[in-house]
């Protein structure tokens, strides 16, 4: 994926020789470049951060990558412009013209394939799957009349030409086929988020990632395609009056980036949703129930966890027109919930006041406050593996576990008797080194309290914070 244009340098015709690639001879590789200029090649081609020789690591290596691309390279290339329109209805389908011209006709010729081309009918079919996902009609289907005169549409009950739909719909359809028809290609697409809204642009991504087996090229200005997962994204830059291309990754690499094309950092590069949690240690349980429960939910893209520390919580506020004095969470970003300990001693305890106010606060709007069943969010780990997982990380004191009711202090053990002393609780526990000892002893008990429930309803929040 690429940010800015990088469609016009490459090839539109397609590479039907491999003698295009062929690669100068290996013994004259050396001279190509400076020493320094192979190991920049080298780490930009491997993903290595270091490390490495001239002979033995940065020329080998960067020359299999490179014949590696020069392989790919040799399919067939499909380019998508960025002036594209349904052509008229006398046109005829070509391979290589991917600007609407003759789209109507391959549509018609999927929608009814001749008996040895059945095939094409899952392809159509993928098509109106996306339509339906596109529209949020569940009916909606495309059909090509007899006379070929049009793309009509069949939704919620109506019958419809696809122009009657808006121009997003109508470009966003047009690329969805474009993409479809082609198969096991290169596909450059330029600017696709042109008459598109961000949600769109994302449901068209999403598709060709599930439905399509093409490698594609995006030229684009939009920020909505930047954490697609997977995806290469490079800059293209005109310095010095040449044009530079940079492959990009870093948080601020991308921040930068975005800058370049205008967008500020209210526009853009803020995760959908803010978990807020008391320290690192919570940050790490939080995580491991999420992958373990919805795996396809990705921190730093689909939400992003924060710390406020425990002390700290009477400071903050998540009501944006009272409390002014304190830190407005809404304000860091507006989708934000917060993960509380209780710190109770019994079930017939209550929660502190500062706990009470900000439940009543997020209560108020879109947003969500998990106060814990149990007296810390320590208390969902099963008691064994907990303290297992204490007694691994401290060995040399552990003498036995203290009691694990959902009001103990889950975490506290009783150390090793020495020399005829008694045997004292400690309390000063490496929450953090025995939070991953957790992670690494399976799969969590999601049935302990109401962490399932909660869970469930942590996770409705953030997908619907994504939309």
């Amino acid at each position: 994926m690429l940010v800015d244009d990088l469609i016009y340098p490459i090839q539109t015709a397609p590479y039907s020789e491999k003698s295009d690639f062929v690669l100068p001879p290996e013994k004259t590789w050396e001279n190509l470049l400076h020493p320094e200029e192979w190991r920049t090649l080298w780490l930009s081609v491997t993903q290595f951060v270091s490390g490495g020789s001239l002979y033995d690591n940065w020329i080998p290596q960067s020359r299999a990558a490179l014949a590696g691309v020069c392989e790919s390279a040799a399919r067939d290339v499909r380019i998508v412009p960025a002036m594209r329109s349904v052509g008229s209805t006398d046109s005829a389908f070509q391979e290589k013209d991917y600007s609407g011209a003759g789209l109507i006709a391959r549509l018609a010729e999927l929608q009814n394939p001749d008996y040895d081309k059945r095939r094409d009918l899952a392809l159509f079919e993928n098509i109106n799957d996306f339509i339906r996902d596109v529209t949020g009609a569940v009916d909606a289907r495309i059909d090509i009349p007899h006379d070929r005169s049009k793309i009509n549409v069949h939704m919620n009950g109506r019958f419809l030409p696809l122009s009657s739909l808006g121009t997003g719909i109508e470009e966003v359809i047009m690329i969805a086929s474009f993409c479809t028809i082609s198969q096991k290609h290169i596909v450059c697409v330029e600017e696709p988020e042109i008459h598109l809204h961000p949600r769109l642009q994302r449901q068209l991504i999403n598709y060709l990632n599930e439905n399509t087996d093409n490698q594609y090229f995006i030229a684009t200005h939009s920020a909505a395609f930047i954490d697609t997962p997977g995806a290469a994204i490079f800059q293209v830059k005109l310095q010095d009056n040449k044009t530079r291309l940079e492959r990009i990754g870093l948080q601020n690499e991308l921040f930068v980036a975005c800058q370049d094309l205008g967008y500020r950092a209210s526009d853009i590069l803020q995760a959908n949703a803010v978990i807020w949690v008391e320290g690192p240690s919570d940050r790490i349980y939080v995580n491991f129930w999420l992958k373990k429960h919805a795996a396809d939910l990705i921190e730093g893209v689909h939400y992003s966890i924060m710390f406020y520390g425990g002390r700290l919580l009477s400071h903050l506020s998540g009501d944006e027109e009272e409390f002014n004095e304190l830190i407005q969470l809404r304000k860091l970003n507006r989708n934000s919930a917060i993960i509380i300990d209780s710190d109770k001693e019994s079930e017939s305890d209550s929660i502190n006041p500062t706990k009470k106010r900000l439940k009543n606060e997020f209560a108020k709007q879109p947003g969500m406050v998990w106060v814990t069943a149990g007296r810390e969010i320590e208390n969902y780990i099963d008691h064994g593996t907990l303290q297992n997982a204490v007694r691994e990380v401290h060995t040399a004191s552990y003498g036995k576990p203290c009691k694990g009711g959902q009001f103990d202090h889950a975490l506290h053990f009783r150390t090793k008797e020495a020399d005829g002393s008694r045997q004292k609780i400690e309390k000063k526990v490496k929450k953090v080194e025995v939070s991953r000892k957790v992670v690494e002893m399976g799969d969590p008990d999601l049935d302990k309290f109401d962490l399932k429930e909660r869970l469930d309803e942590l996770i409705a929040f953030i997908r619907s914070a994504n939309r």
